[in-house]
């Protein structure tokens, strides 16, 4: 049983992973990660944490998966009051529109 208090630091850990280019490891500690935020309902970290993941599969070149993820964040945002998931979407878009292969898969 994780404590409330502790979600935001397991939240990091597959952000950190990411950025040491451990894909794996971050997907794996990412979606563990999910899990818990979706039994405390967190929505928040629940939306942070899909983009983590959507970003992971797209570095894996994993587009389908990454597309689907942010499919389900956009879905989400339209019915939801939490600038945070715009915010993300933002984000995604951002960093896809550096790839090169972002036409591709549109």
């Amino acid at each position: 049983y994780m404590k409330r208090e502790r979600l935001p630091a397991s939240a990091e850990s597959g952000s950190i992973y990411f950025i040491k280019g451990e894909l794996d490891t971050g997907l794996f500690y990412s979606q563990q990660s999910l899990k818990i935020f979706e039994e405390f309902n967190d929505n928040q970290f629940i939306n942070s944490t899909l983009t983590t993941i959507g970003i992971i599969y797209w570095e894996k070149g994993e587009f389908t998966q990454s597309k689907e993820i942010f499919k389900e964040i956009l879905k989400w945002s339209q019915t939801s009051t939490e600038s945070r998931c715009m915010h993300n979407i933002i984000k995604y878009y951002f960093f896809i529109s550096k790839k090169d292969v972002l036409n591709s898969i549109i």
